[in-house]
């Protein structure tokens, strides 16, 4: 036995040194561990626009939707447009970073439930963007915290002038990312809403950006504003009574700009 193993000494070196080898390999790799998956990328907040009606309904109302599903497109923002008061839940807003009120109009458009979902929306740091009829939502005072969101209840009896004035805006704030495009004054066509009679409010908070000069002779045609924004309660706020007409959403290039720039602002992703 001991000739055996002094003769296949060299042998039975290369089979020990072969199979520690392989060992060694075997224990080595048991060791390594796999890279940890990526985690997935949580999805891209977007935009909910609500556009429901009780009362008077705006033919823009289409054409606005479209300007903001335009608007999203250009920013990889989801845009969600509807009139489903059961969207105001707090699961579903969580997915939203701004919130639109498009031209709505009347009163217990969300139910008590929903308004707190839409509050606590804004307290956690969320974007409010309301466009012309807006403030003639809710205009009994029944939801007082929305009338200081938006920042003006309109007047009744007469609630504006007619749709074609030509109105000469002054902006307020040329610095302002919001209105810089606009310049120092902005001719425009449109309805301008009253504040001064009948039910009007403007909330003391808000902070203007535009004006329009006296619109006619009655103390309601005075210089008025029709564009501002504010912080409020946690979140942002910017309201616009321009916007009656349809053709402001489709070839209204300054309109247009505002109402984007807003949403981005509204939405703290304006630079």
């Amino acid at each position: 036995m001991v000739d055996f193993f002094e003769k296949n000494a060299s042998l039975i070196k290369l089979i020990v040194i072969f199979f520690l080898s392989f060992t060694t390999c075997s224990d080595s790799g048991s060791t390594v561990t796999p890279d940890p998956e990526p985690e997935p990328e949580e999805p891209t907040k977007g935009i909910l626009v609500f556009s429901k009606t009780n009362e008077f309904r705006h033919n823009s109302i289409p054409d606005g939707i479209a300007l903001i599903e335009e608007i999203g497109d250009s920013h990889n923002l989801p845009v969600t447009a509807t009139e489903d008061s059961t969207m105001f839940n707090a699961d579903t807003l969580s997915n939203y970073k701004v919130v639109v009120f498009c031209s709505t109009t009347g009163t217990n458009l969300l139910n008590s439930t929903q308004r707190i979902a839409f509050e606590n929306f804004i307290k956690a740091g969320g974007g409010f963007v309301g466009i012309h009829s807006a403030t003639d939502t809710y205009r009994d005072g029944s939801w007082q915290w929305y009338n200081e969101l938006v920042g003006a209840i309109v007047q009744i009896n007469p609630y504006h002038t007619p749709n074609d004035h030509v109105g000469t805006i002054q902006n307020n704030d040329t610095d302002n990312p919001i209105t810089t495009h606009l310049g120092t004054t902005w001719e425009k066509t449109d309805e301008f809403y009253y504040w001064k009679l009948n039910g009007g409010y403007l909330f003391d908070e808000n902070i203007t950006l535009l004006t329009v000069e006296a619109t006619g002779n009655s103390s309601y045609d005075e210089q008025r504003p029709v564009c501002w924004y504010k912080e409020y309660d946690g979140g942002r706020s910017f309201y616009t009574s321009l916007g009656h007409n349809s053709v402001d959403y489709k070839s209204g290039e300054k309109f247009k700009e505002l109402i984007e720039n807003a949403i981005l602002w509204a939405g703290d992703m304006l630079p």
